[in-house]
């Protein structure tokens, strides 16, 4: 009698549990939630130049999805262009107290200008430089094209130039690594089955 009182506390246990467990599945409900990726991608450039430079690199989709790392069932929202920063390490030979550099970009044809004539001196050399005043028509497009690349809309790479001299007078010889870094964010969203008092974005 007493194993079967125990058999019997077994099973009404179980019974409630499977209830439960029953009871709480059939009160999910499909949310969305809201996600931000990041986009860091970083072009060196290197420069040895007693004149005026003039350096290219290509930004291409698979570099930008390597960096991102969307799962596949994300909704891709917005792209957000965050900031863009230069980094100056300079090299053996050179003679330039400081360096103008310029930055654009050629996408689909068009070229634009992302900054002119930034200066970074020698004492700046070696850290990230955050840049502001940047144009607001080649971010535009930088922001399009990266919003093309995650929705699958352009698989063409484009390309970021930097260009300058030395400073304050050109003809000193430049010799340095100059990398451009462009950092963006996506918001992107997920749906998933949820607790009906668990609450996605609204």
């Amino acid at each position: 009698m007493k194993n079967h009182n125990i058999y019997q506390n077994i099973m009404r246990t179980l019974l409630i549990f499977i209830s439960g467990a029953i009871l709480f599945l059939a009160g999910c409900e499909s949310q969305q939630f809201e996600f931000v990726g990041t986009i860091n991608t970083e072009k060196t450039y290197v420069v040895d130049n007693s004149g005026t430079f003039n350096e290219s690199a290509q930004v291409s989709l698979v570099e930008i999805l390597d960096s991102l790392d969307l799962p596949e069932d994300a909704i891709i929202g917005d792209v957000n262009f965050e900031s863009l920063a230069i980094y100056v390490e300079l090299l053996d030979g050179n003679a330039a107290t400081s360096v103008s550099v310029n930055g654009s970009v050629d996408i689909d044809g068009d070229d634009l200008n992302l900054f002119n004539n930034f200066v970074v001196s020698a004492a700046d050399a070696g850290s990230w430089i955050s840049l502001t005043g940047l144009a607001n028509d080649g971010v535009a497009a930088v922001k399009e094209k990266l919003q093309q690349y995650v929705t699958g809309t352009s698989a063409t790479p484009f390309t970021v130039w930097t260009s300058g001299s030395s400073s304050p007078s050109a003809g000193s010889r430049v010799h340095a690594n100059i990398t451009i870094q462009i950092k963006c964010t996506v918001k992107y969203y997920q749906e998933a089955d949820v607790p009906w008092f668990i609450h996605g974005t609204e």
